[in-house]
């Protein structure tokens, strides 16, 4: 259940770097780099850790990047579809395909990470 809330938490993420890279352009705010960093870098940065470390435990690494990946590219696609552009035929084809990528990976994980969790999950085992 955990898992909703570290998703959440990257869509917070992905809004507030939405927001700090075009603000200039949307809504015409204009800010030096260190007030962006004082009003929003430190929220980037504690949600995005948490999020990326909580996604990274309850997925694993691979599975973790992937999605995050595929999850970024829908947010982004999303606000820019809204404040810019509608979105091309090989936009979407692009977002099917990422999200073909988080699918796919849910197949399997390499052999030595395979390995490593059975290992973790059956701690009496002899090495």
């Amino acid at each position: 259940m955990q898992i909703y809330w570290y998703i959440f938490l990257f869509i917070i993420l992905e809004v507030t770097i939405f927001v700090r890279g075009n603000a200039k352009f949307v809504w015409g705010l204009e800010l030096h780099p260190l007030q962006w960093w004082l009003y929003i870098g430190w929220l980037s940065s504690l949600v995005g850790l948490t999020s990326w470390w909580g996604l990274v435990e309850e997925m694993g690494i691979w599975k973790a990047t992937v999605f995050a990946m595929a999850l970024s590219f829908t947010i982004s696609f999303l606000l820019k579809s809204w404040y810019f552009n509608p979105p091309s035929v090989r936009n979407f084809v692009a977002l099917v395909l990422c999200w073909s990528a988080v699918f796919i990976s849910e197949g399997g994980h390499p052999k030595e990470i395979e390995n490593q969790e059975k290992e973790e999950d059956n701690p009496t085992m002899e090495h």
